[in-house]
Order: C-alpha cells, then structure tokens, then sequence
C-alpha cells in the first residue's frame, strides 16, 4: 500500500456548537429489561422493519420491530451481548458478538424470524460487521482480530490487521478499500480486499466508529469529544474541535450535509452543512447513547443504556413554531371579542392559546385548546382601554413544541371600533349619525397614518364635558358611540383632534 506521508494534518477546526434544552425525540419502548441491558446497534431494512441489537455480559438479544419502533420483539437471544448488526437485504443480516471463550456471529436469512450461528474460528468478541454484499463481509473484535468471509458466512479467514489492540469499528468504501478503528486511537486501512492492513495514525485513546459518506469523504470519532475527518480516503485527517471532552460512540451520515453524531449523558449532536456548524440536541434523559441511525433526513433513531431506543420523525428538531398573524403585534384598538390567529402546521392535532394581561402569563385571562388556527376571544374576556399579550404552542403525535414569543394588542376604549383596515387618504370626520340623536349616536373618522387622536365633547358655553376617545390608533376607519343619557337636551360640539388635524361637528342631543 502507498505510504501515507502525512499521518495527520494539525488543523483544530473550532465548530460552532449551538445548544438547545428542549428536545424533538420521544423514547419508544424495547420490552427489554432496562437493568444493566444497553442497546448497541440499530438497523432498519425500510420504513417499517428495523433491528436492535444489545445485552450484557451476563445475556445478549435482538430484538425487531415491524411498526417503525412502536413495539419490539425479540428475535434472538444469546448468553452475551450482541455487540452489531449488518443487513444486506430486507431478509439477509448478520448479528455478532461475544465475551471470550464465546465468540458469536448468528446469520438469518428469512428477516430474522430464525438465525444459524456461524463458526467464525476463533473465540474472540466482535465489536462490529460489515458486509460489502451478500457474499463478502468482515467483523473486527479483540486484540485486533479482522475476520472475513466471501461465502455468504459458511467460512472465515483471519486477515493481518496490522495492530495488536482491539478494533471496535469497521467500513468499507469499494470492494478492496476498508478502515477500521480501535482502543488505542488507531486507523488502520486495507486497499486489497482486507488482506493486509496498515496502521495510518495512533493518537492514543479510543477511536470507537468510522463511516464515509463516499470513497473519499469519512469521518472517525472517539473519546474526548474527538471527530476526525478525511478527505482524500484516509490520507490526511483533520481534527474537528466541537469544543466539547464527553466520548462520541456513533455517527451517522444521512448525506453530504447531515449528519448526527451521539455519546455519553444522551449527548446528540447535529450538523446540517456537511460539519462546519453543530447544534445539540436532546432526548430528554441523560442515558449514554451507543447507536444513532436514521431511514431519511427526518426519521431517526438512537439507543443505549437502560436498553432504551428514542425516535425522531423531525430530524431531531423541535416542532415547528406556529407564525402569529393577527392581532399585529403592538396593535392598538383592538375589539373586544377579536380573533386571534397564527399560521397553520401540517400533521398537528391541536394549538394551545393563551392570553394574559402580563407578559409573563402568570395570570390567564383566556385559554383554549383548538383544532384550527384561530380563537375567537369570547365576550367578556377582555376590558377596555387594556394592554394584551397572547402566545400559541402547537401539539402533534411527538408531543408539544414551545410557546411562541408573545405579541402584544391594546383594546378599545369604551365605544370605538375599528371598521376598516383600508387606509384612507386623508384624516376626515363625518357627521354624526343620527343627528338629532337620543341618547346614543355613532361619530366615523378616518385616520390615514399612525397617530394619536381624542374625540372630545363640550357644551354650548365652550366647556368640556366628556372624552369619547385618548389615544392611539393606526390608519383605518373608526367608529365611536357616545352615549348621552346622563346629559340634557341641547346643542353640543364634538371635537376631533391629531397631531396634523382638527375637527368640530354641531351635534343635537333631544329628550
């Protein structure tokens, strides 16, 4: 094999981490004993049909389900864990294990509804599996065991894997050129069909999975938050910082843009831009993550300790925030019973509403769970001449997403109403109607901007007895009722006032 001059590139990429608390993965039940039982691989062969494999020292299973992870039964057992699976087809898979002198490759080929142990010849544990097709694969285990089959796994040869300590990952990228990673930071590569190996790097802690989205484009990580990449099919590696020290297990590459990786304390990490920024995600639970993989860029799974298994069917994100509409925020003169409203989310099955007088929702003025996207705030909920925050959270078959951020409205005052949203062309004020009136009348004016307005009424001496409206309205149409029933028969002067116009209309109150 080439020499490869350069072992390592000493490049430290910073990666932007973002970190958010709130998760978009809800657990799904193993039917596994929790206690001392860890889920170490999933595989799905379609949508519906996936494997988990897992165990202890003690005891070992797979388990299957046919329901995309809504239920699982196990398949096979075994006296140890079952530390991989690899599946080359909907109905051909391998699960391989072991705890020395116990050494366990099991083979189904009728979608594990029954498995053969197969003799792999030696009584090493296998860490992981590989099959390139139905015929060729490889399992790398202790002590740098490489073992290989080009049979379909009726026999196996030992390769010379270059490296005395174990080997806890291996990948394939073409039918000659492999990679696998171990215990003391090794990569070791083969470029003849896993004949020989040769060892690149050693950094000297634990490397524990290696995939490549392509015949030159991997990735390796490892203990101390390590994740390693290669460019030029293991050349070269750079070191990419996440800034972090927890240990990576698993990684998974949907395609040259996501990928996710997973460690210990439920750490789940994401990058949508092929590694140059990462977010964080969650399940929840601090259980150590050991498997991640994912059917599309939105369906998704991990497992690990206390034999658990979560889903994703959003890509790991929460669910999508609904966008408030209307009442525009920092809306004034809103109606009493007006319809609040947001945008609407496919698949979910209900909104959350509220609406309080304080912006921290201490104390609730309104609340319900609707189907659409809209509330109509009943009579009486509101007051006048009162400042409203509102917020909406949506609810789908995951669970509940976050509150949006809260909008704010201010309501009418007594008698004014907004009956237009068209915007006028100039401030105007019609006459009263009816006039003569007893004792109510409604007054119309336009406002063509944003702008603080107050409707005044005085007496035939000039003196001002009431204040319809004081404060402020955005362009529209207006309408003010004023009711006189405390006032006696006469002539009366309504002033409408802006910073830019003024109005005074004669109006007849008679009794």
């Amino acid at each position: 094999m080439k020499k490869i001059l350069s072992y390592l590139l000493a490049i430290f990429f910073l990666v932007p981490l973002t970190v958010f608390s709130q998760t978009g993965w809800f657990q799904v039940y193993s039917g596994i004993n929790p206690s001392q039982n860890n889920i170490t691989n999933i595989v799905f062969v379609n949508q519906l049909t996936g494997f988990a494999s897992g165990g202890s020292l003690s005891s070992g299973y797979v388990i299957k389900t046919t329901n995309s992870g809504q239920s699982w039964n196990t398949v096979l057992t075994g006296g140890t864990a079952f530390q991989s699976l690899s599946f080359v087809s909907d109905l051909i898979g391998y699960a391989v294990g072991g705890y020395n002198p116990n050494s366990l490759i099991y083979k189904t080929t009728d979608g594990g509804q029954t498995w053969t142990q197969q003799i792999s010849g030696t009584v090493y544990c296998y860490f992981d599996s590989y099959f390139i097709n139905a015929n060729t694969g490889y399992v790398v285990g202790d002590w740098g065991n490489i073992r290989k089959t080009t049979n379909g796994g009726n026999t196996w040869s030992g390769c010379a894997s270059g490296t005395p300590d174990y080997l806890y990952s291996v990948c394939f990228v073409n039918l000659t050129t492999g990679f696998s990673v171990g215990t003391v930071g090794q990569i070791v590569k083969t470029t003849d069909g896993g004949s020989n190996w040769s060892q690149l790097i050693q950094l000297g802690s634990s490397l524990n999975r290696v995939k490549f989205l392509n015949e030159t484009t991997g990735y390796v990580v490892g203990t101390g938050g390590k994740l390693l990449k290669t460019t030029d099919c293991g050349g070269s590696w750079q070191i990419l910082s996440l800034g972090i020290t927890s240990e990576l297990t698993d990684l998974f590459i949907v395609n040259q843009n996501i990928m996710y990786i997973v460690g210990v304390n439920g750490l789940i990490l994401k990058t949508a831009n092929g590694g140059q920024n990462w977010t964080q995600q969650s399940t929840g639970a601090s259980n150590t993550l050991l498997a991640v993989y994912f059917l599309n860029d939105q369906t998704g799974y991990t497992g690990g300790a206390n034999a658990s298994i979560y889903k994703t069917q959003t890509g790991g994100e929460l669910l999508p925030l609904p966008v408030l509409i209307s009442p525009p925020n920092n809306s004034y003169n809103v109606p009493l019973t007006t319809t609040l409203a947001w945008s609407n989310i496919s698949g979910v099955t209900n909104y959350l509403v509220q609406v309080s007088s304080l912006s921290n929702f201490s104390t609730i003025t309104d609340s319900a769970t609707v189907t659409l996207n809209q509330r109509v705030i009943p009579a009486g909920k509101l007051q006048v001449n009162t400042t409203y925050f509102w917020r909406v959270r949506a609810t789908n078959s995951l669970g509940t997403g976050p509150w949006t951020d809260p909008w704010n409205f201010g309501t009418t005052s007594v008698g004014i109403n907004q009956i237009s949203s068209e915007v006028p062309s100039v401030f105007k004020v019609y006459q009263n109607y009816p006039n003569p009136f007893n004792p109510e009348t409604k007054i119309k004016f336009d406002v063509p901007e944003r702008t603080f307005v107050t409707l005044k009424i005085y007496d035939i001496s000039g003196k001002e007895i009431t204040s319809i409206f004081n404060g402020n309205v955005n362009a529209g149409k207006f309408e003010a009722n004023w009711n006189a029933s405390e006032f006696s028969t006469g002539v009366y002067f309504l002033k409408f006032a802006s910073d830019k116009f003024s109005s005074v209309k004669k109006i007849i109150l008679t009794k």
